[in-house]
């Protein structure tokens, strides 16, 4: 069976991960408040999904870390 696919957001953060690295959940979190303080609510909700998601994709990746040291 194949695995579950990913939802967008999990998509966009693994991309953005294997580019930038933990740096990028940072910048994630700045944007989405750049974006809640221009009035953007959507957007800034968007953007904390896709945070949200990179943040549990590095979970992921540094338990998957620790079990094959």
């Amino acid at each position: 069976m194949p695995p579950p696919s990913r939802s967008f957001s999990e998509q966009v953060a693994g991309n953005l991960l294997n580019r930038y690295g933990l740096a990028a959940i940072w910048q994630l979190h700045v944007s989405a408040a750049a974006a809640h303080r221009k009035g953007n609510a959507m957007a800034a909700r968007s953007i904390v999904d896709i945070a949200d998601a990179a943040e549990r994709e590095w979970l992921r990746r540094a338990a998957a870390d620790l079990k094959q040291s």
